[in-house]
């Protein structure tokens, strides 16, 4: 089996572009239109030597039409299309392509296509010896994934997509940790996966608050939607015992949930069961299924935790269903979708004023506007969102959300040190709170408290294992805030790699090369950061650069 590197002659690059020609008209494929581009898409990539330059991104902006905000963490279309694609290619060479000279595939853990030449009459000596060398490595290979398979298991990752990340190690020690996958849309209309998704989302905070549970966050569980997987593949990519899975159809008036908890090590169900009630009773079921997993897993839970356990938001389903529509559209992370968000929690707050998530969440919308530049008013964005943050703690000082978005919206009104006690509170209300720990080290690196700041990233990472370009962005900072500008650039160029368009990568390896005076350099980044945004000068990043050089170069 070969992986081309553009080093196969003329007429072994015509016969592959034969058998693709073969694959594409036959039955699995000839109606795949998507399949049959991504196929085309990576053979000809591959056989012009550029396999390496084939990452999720990549494949996503050139076969899928995404634009330069395509984050691969956040929309899975290039994964969940790679495993159909596995699929179809195994469908075909078990059919009509049983007996073909030539069997593409594509590998795991990349998108560069795999060839191999099958001994035939027209297969020269030349190509057997290569073909047998190739499994020979190939076999090399597989021992090596496997091995690194066990170190996944054992406690290690590294981030998803082929961004040259080094393992980032971490130990979960003897605490249980839960995955909750999303939950399946049963429903007839595709439309209602909002409220699945949002039910998921209610139980993974429920559980969030247990001190004695590690709970995956939301980003990195939501990888698998709409993706078939088995348990322990699950089980080994985020390093946990146990799995929470089930379905919702929800019909007029009626809600049934199937919820089902399985043990990783047996594929076995500890604890399975179907409700069928009235759509009024949505947060008791949701209260139902947290408490069942509590039993079943013999948590122990203090007095707090107990009190706390459930849902304690509004009982208008009307506001629930507002707030589960808005968070729908903020996951968009687009500029109509965060502006349809604000607008849907603001509804929610009209239909019950007490209701504080609803409040939290616009705060948070708010936010994202300002800092992904949406909205550059800081009047408009900042200013309400510590406002908004600041009436859910009034209604519900036990919220997490409430002191995590307040806490991060002081860091944007230069009150950093005020954030970080906030978020500090946020993080003994919710320990599994990745985003807290996320922004607490991003907050921690700009007031050059390294240490610290590296401690809550780590811990943001093992919550959150399958983390986005802004995890990587903070593990920049974090090294910057050291003084590792080895280190630092390295991640900030990983991060450019992962996502161009993310602009703050850009900003600090700009940051790293002027400090380095190395202007050559410096001027190549900034070029590429003019490119990636042409108003990245009006971004909050560039902002927060520019204030920092300033605080650098006036420090004694």
């Amino acid at each position: 089996m070969d992986y081309c590197e553009g080093s196969w002659n003329t007429e072994e690059q015509a016969s592959i572009r034969k058998q693709l020609d073969c694959i594409v008209s036959s039955d699995q494929f000839v109606h795949g239109t998507r399949q049959v581009r991504f196929l085309s898409f990576i053979v000809e990539s591959t056989l012009r030597g550029e396999a390496d330059r084939l990452n999720q991104f990549a494949v996503g902006v050139e076969v899928f039409d995404r634009d330069e905000s395509f984050d691969p963490s956040i929309d899975s279309i290039v994964r969940v299309e790679a495993g159909r694609l596995r699929s179809k290619l195994t469908e075909y060479y078990a059919g009509p392509g049983a007996h073909d000279d030539v069997v593409i595939s594509l590998p795991k853990g990349g998108y560069g296509v795999a060839v191999e030449f099958r001994d035939s009459a027209a297969t020269s000596a030349t190509e057997s010896q290569r073909a047998t060398s190739g499994w020979q490595n190939v076999v090399v290979v597989a021992l090596l994934a496997a091995m690194l398979a066990g170190s996944v298991y054992f406690g290690f990752f590294r981030v998803p997509g082929s961004d040259g990340a080094e393992p980032v190690g971490f130990d979960r020690g003897a605490q249980p940790a839960i995955a909750v996958l999303p939950f399946e849309n049963l429903s007839n209309d595709p439309a209602q996966d909002y409220f699945s998704d949002g039910i998921t989302e209610d139980i993974i905070t429920d559980l969030s608050i247990l001190s004695d549970l590690t709970v995956i966050a939301r980003h990195s569980t939501f990888v698998y939607k709409d993706q078939t997987v088995s348990i322990r593949e699950v089980g080994r990519d985020l390093d946990v015992q146990y799995v929470l899975e089930g379905s919702v159809r929800k019909d007029a008036d009626r809600l049934r949930i199937n919820a089902q908890l399985i043990d990783v090590s047996t594929e076995g169900h500890i604890w399975a069961e179907r409700f069928d009630r009235d759509i009024h009773d949505m947060f008791a079921v949701q209260d139902d299924v947290t408490r069942r997993i509590v039993d079943a897993l013999e948590l122990n839970l203090d007095r707090a935790e107990r009190e706390r356990l459930g849902h304690h938001g509004t009982n208008s389903i009307e506001a629930h269903d507002l707030l589960l529509r808005g968070q729908e559209q903020f996951y968009k992370f687009t500029r109509d979708g965060v502006e349809q968000a604000i607008a849907l929690f603001e509804q929610a707050q009209s239909v019950d004023s007490s209701y504080a998530e609803a409040y939290a969440w616009q705060s948070r919308a708010l936010v994202y506007a300002r800092i992904s530049g949406i909205n550059n008013n800081h009047a408009e964005t900042i200013t309400p969102a510590i406002v908004l943050a600041e009436r859910a703690m009034e209604l519900n000082d036990l919220l997490p959300e409430a002191h995590a978005d307040y806490g991060w919206a002081l860091h944007w009104d230069d009150q950093s040190q005020l954030g970080i006690d906030a978020l500090s509170r946020a993080i003994e209300l919710d320990p599994n709170y990745a985003n807290a720990y996320l922004w607490q080290s991003l907050i921690l690196s700009t007031l050059r408290q390294g240490p610290k700041s590296m401690d809550a990233i780590q811990e943001s990472l093992r919550l959150d294992p399958n983390y986005s370009v802004t995890h990587v962005f903070a593990l920049g900072r974090a090294h910057l805030a050291l003084g590792d500008y080895d280190e630092a650039i390295v991640h900030f160029e990983r991060g450019i790699v992962r996502n161009p368009s993310f602009v703050p990568n850009h900003v600090f390896k700009l940051f790293v090369l002027e400090s380095r005076g190395d202007d050559e350099a410096a001027d190549a980044a900034m070029k590429a950061l003019a490119d990636a945004n042409p108003n990245f000068a009006q971004s909050a990043a560039y902002l927060t650069y520019q204030r920092e050089r300033t605080a650098l170069s006036t420090s004694p």
